[in-house]
């Protein structure tokens, strides 16, 4: 499960679980009481917001090229890009620097972020553990697709080898910016292919989108009965699963990934495949 659906929002768990490790933090923050000790609950925000910048930081120097031509998107975090380790060796950094400075939180900021991290560490290892469907190639082989021409097609086909699939619609605004990153990923790694899913709609929407919009993919197949999206419980688009050559789903991110992002993850599922 990569998201938690309330209504019509779907809330990326990463996030809810960030969340509530900062809650905690707060709460921590607060005992034991003492009538000399200094409000925490500030210094617990900004240890929070220098983690994801220094986070992002990181993220931005590792896919640098692919933010040198816009630096602009350095500040768009709805990619997902961050380097988690850099963001809490930050945090560390900084309440070290807190304490030092600060002799009379020495008691309460410590165990504070201890909690973050231990919140952040167990819910993340939770998570990885729990069961879900889509999390093999063979759960989802069998949904009958279609290519544009209107011929049967399965995943099974790139059995063996590393796979991205991306779930899209062309009423989705992030579908469609992601469209030109995928298909620049498709020239730049031909050792990983990309299959497009649409979902929902007929060939001759995609068709008239594609040709409009001047872009040419290889592998955009049809799931006009969505079941892709049912059998891996995808709670919105676009939803990203990524496929080692063992079948197994390494990563799946639901919401628009950036070229850097999808380079991160691409870099990782090749790892995941020389592995195994």
């Amino acid at each position: 499960m990569d998201a938690l659906t309330l209504g019509p929002l779907a809330l990326p768990i990463p996030l809810l679980l960030a969340l509530l490790a900062l809650i905690l933090a707060v709460v921590t923050s607060r005992y034991p009481r003492s009538p000399h000790g200094p409000d925490l609950e500030g210094r617990i925000w900004l240890l929070a917001l220098a983690g994801l910048v220094g986070a992002r930081l990181a993220f931005v120097m590792e896919q640098w090229p692919h933010y040198a031509d816009q630096p602009w998107r350095i500040v768009d975090i709805r990619d997902g890009g961050l380097t988690a380790w850099a963001g809490w060796l930050t945090v560390a950094l900084l309440t070290a620097a807190m304490m030092w400075r600060r002799p009379l939180t020495r008691r309460r900021l410590p165990a504070a972020v201890a909690v973050a991290a231990l919140t952040w560490v167990v819910g993340n290892a939770v998570i990885d553990r729990l069961p879900q469907r889509g999390g093999h190639l063979t759960e989802l082989a069998s949904t009958p697709l279609q290519d544009l021409q209107g011929a049967p097609i399965a995943l099974e086909r790139f059995a063996g080898e590393p796979l991205v699939v991306n779930l899209w619609a062309t009423w989705c605004p992030p579908c469609r910016r992601e469209m030109p990153v995928f298909e620049a990923a498709q020239a730049e790694y031909a050792d990983v292919n990309f299959v497009l899913v649409n979902q929902g709609e007929d060939a001759g929407q995609v068709q008239t989108y594609l040709r409009e919009h001047g872009l040419a993919l290889r592998h955009v197949w049809l799931d006009p009965r969505s079941g892709l999206s049912a059998r891996a419980e995808a709670v919105g688009l676009p939803t990203t699963l990524f496929f080692d050559a063992t079948g197994r789903l390494v990563y799946r991110r639901m919401g628009e990934v950036s070229a850097a992002t999808l380079a991160s993850q691409v870099d990782a599922l090749r790892a995941a495949t020389r592995l195994h």
